[in-house]
């Protein structure tokens, strides 16, 4: 009944609004409007509304309708579409094929990009920074050197976007002897002027997570136009090399340039306050998100609830626990390895099996505090059988 109003409301739809466009123009930019709208779902309904009707489905389409299977990790849907394009002959488009690598790539199927890429007979720069952030994001870092410099090798010049992915790749190796000729080829290719606060905001991240805090300080210093993702990065990295005091000062800064912290941004210092033991900034934090009338997510409260535990605040992490609504495995996994860290083995315990009463399903990160937690209490076989329920 649902689908059928669905596809009454839009057969209205595509014969009152914009008449003059055919039947396939105005159903691509249903599609593009609900993609762009963060509607992928109902991008999807439109394709399968189009295949029923018998609808062509075109080059134009394929892309945001695999940009849609990406949205809500639909793997299985996404080898749908990946099979319409190859009896369609759709497959030879450029823009196609980097849909379908980015489609694969989002829902964990890196291999399967691979195999697209490696079968495309034209390759742009997208083609190779699609699969570059591929094996980034999946952690196959090796595999994403070999790549950018099969990429050197064939002349391809990189996009911003491309080299943001390969700083971003050598930031998380904390690689600085792979990510300073990355910056020396970026000044090469741009004035100082003239390189766009993405790729300087890269450049700082890169440099504060291979502890080199001057070469990032230079470079923040640098921006004539400071975004808040710069902010954050260099704020970030102060807390990270323990320099508390210039982290809370540029804090302060940044706000009296106008510029407001967002929830990324509270999240990134949270976490670097947990791992850094900075008790006092955290409290500071955690104190500014509710002055200012922070939506306290889910995120935020697990990352809250993690900095008190990693600095030895268990009340105020389970205060703080108690006090969050509708948690998830992420929020319940935070204040267990609160409780392991403390190692306040009963109570870390009895979260576990309160969590499995309600029916939430630890993840691996709830099985490894627990495990550490019962190597020191000797609880090993209590935990195995744990793991098997």
């Amino acid at each position: 009944m649902i689908k059928t109003r669905f596809d009454h409301a839009h057969q209205i739809f595509l014969h009152s609004f914009r008449p003059h466009l055919s039947s396939l123009a105005r159903h691509n930019f249903l599609i593009t409007s609900y993609i762009k709208n963060n509607q992928p779902k109902n991008a999807l309904k439109i394709y399968a509304q189009m295949r029923r009707m018998d609808t062509e489905v075109d080059n134009f389409a394929v892309p945001s309708v695999l940009k849609a299977c990406g949205q809500i990790l639909s793997t299985q849907l996404g080898k749908e579409i990946h099979g319409f394009v190859v009896k369609n002959g759709l497959d030879g488009d450029v823009f196609v094929r980097n849909a379908l690598m980015q489609m694969y790539s989002e829902c964990g199927g890196v291999e399967s990009a691979r195999l697209v890429f490696d079968k495309m007979t034209e390759r742009d720069v997208v083609s190779w920074s699609t699969m570059i952030r591929s094996y980034s994001r999946n952690r196959l870092f090796d595999r994403a050197l070999e790549l950018i410099r099969e990429m050197h090798f064939m002349q391809v010049k990189p996009s911003e976007v491309a080299m943001i992915s390969m700083v971003n790749l050598f930031a998380d190796i904390a690689n600085e002897q792979l990510g300073k000729p990355m910056h020396a080829y970026v000044i090469r290719n741009w004035n100082t002027g003239q390189m766009g606060v993405p790729i300087t905001t890269a450049l700082i991240d890169m440099y504060v997570k291979c502890g080199n805090l001057a070469s990032a300080r230079r470079l923040f210093k640098g921006l004539t136009q400071k975004s808040v993702v710069s902010w954050t990065a260099m704020i970030a990295g102060y807390i990270r090399c323990n320099k508390l005091n210039e982290g809370a000062k540029l804090f302060v800064r940044m706000v009296e340039a106008s510029v407001l912290p967002n929830e990324i941004t509270m999240l990134s210092l949270i976490i670097e306050c947990g791992f850094a033991g900075a008790i006092e900034l955290g409290k500071q934090l955690h104190g500014y998100i509710l002055r200012n009338g922070f939506a306290m997510s889910l995120a935020l409260a697990t990352a809250l609830v993690d900095m008190y535990g990693k600095c030895g605040e268990i009340r105020n992490a389970r205060a703080l626990f108690d006090s969050t609504e509708n948690r998830d495995v992420m929020v319940w996994t935070a204040m267990i390895a609160a409780y392991a860290q403390a190692n306040c083995v009963n109570q870390a315990f009895d979260l576990f099996v309160q969590m499995r009463n309600i029916g939430i399903r630890p993840n691996e990160v709830t099985m490894v505090s627990l495990l550490a937690l019962c190597a020191e209490a000797g609880a090993l076989t209590w935990a195995h059988g744990s793991m098997l329920i």
